[in-house]
């Protein structure tokens, strides 16, 4: 999450580091960071981490992170305009920042389950298997057998 942080900083500025020091870096991204920690253990993302990988996972993870992103673009920003006159984020790096860590999350999960897999399926004794006209059941009995 530091990382999308500070990648979405870089992206907005065009890689240009004195450009970010114009407003309050180290403040927003920290307590922006914070945030993002809590919702993980307020939306339980970390469970299912192995066995529940798939469509609904990525969906569970989107939710969790855009709803940070949206309480800070809705609640936070606004009050540090009026009080400070700057945005603790700008909201072009709170969009670039989410869509990061979505894909960087998603990713992360997805490959953390494939090795686990892999470490979990070194030792069997593959047997090739030709499924033939099962359709849509072909794929879950695929699954079954993977």
């Amino acid at each position: 999450m530091a990382f999308s942080i500070i990648l979405a900083h870089l992206l907005r500025f065009n890689f240009e580091v004195s450009s970010i020091e114009y407003y309050h870096f180290w403040l927003g991204p920290l307590v922006f960071w914070i945030a993002r920690v809590l919702s993980f253990f307020v939306f339980k993302t970390y469970t299912g981490i192995i066995f529940h990988t798939s469509i609904e996972d990525a969906r569970r993870i989107f939710l969790t992170l855009a709803s940070v992103s949206l309480g800070w673009a809705i609640i936070l920003n606004p009050l540090a305009y009026l009080w400070t006159n700057h945005y603790l984020l700008p909201y072009s790096i709170l969009i670039i920042e989410l869509l990061v860590s979505v894909f960087m999350m998603a990713a992360y999960r997805a490959l953390f389950k494939i090795l686990y897999i892999e470490s979990i399926n070194q030792n069997k004794v593959k047997k090739r298997v030709f499924i033939y006209g099962a359709g849509s059941a072909g794929v879950t009995v695929k699954q079954v057998l993977d």
